[in-house]
């Protein structure tokens, strides 16, 4: 039990530092703030270690690369991937 409770981060400027860098690069990955997913990371490693920081913030980044593949799935034209994987096979052989 107090391993768990260990692993619970409980510095409020922890939370004010984390809770925009999410915002910031969720809006960044929406394409609304070009490269601003960039400064997730540095801000939150204002506030812990940044191997630290990057492990709390890549199980949300996964969730959202979850999310955007799933909704571009849907929309995408698979005759044109495999021209463009061809023509790649070609010039790299």
């Amino acid at each position: 039990m107090n391993t768990i409770t260990a692993m619970i981060v409980t510095d409020p400027f922890f939370y004010l530092a984390a809770v925009p860098a999410v915002l910031i690069y969720g809006i960044g990955k929406g394409g609304l703030g070009g490269a601003l997913g960039v400064v997730a990371v540095p801000m939150m490693s204002l506030s812990l270690p940044v191997q630290q920081a990057a492990a709390i913030l890549l199980p949300s980044l996964l969730v959202m690369d979850i999310f955007a593949v799933k909704h571009h799935y849907r929309f995408s034209g698979f005759r044109k991937y495999s021209y463009v994987s061809h023509s790649d096979a070609a010039s790299t052989s």
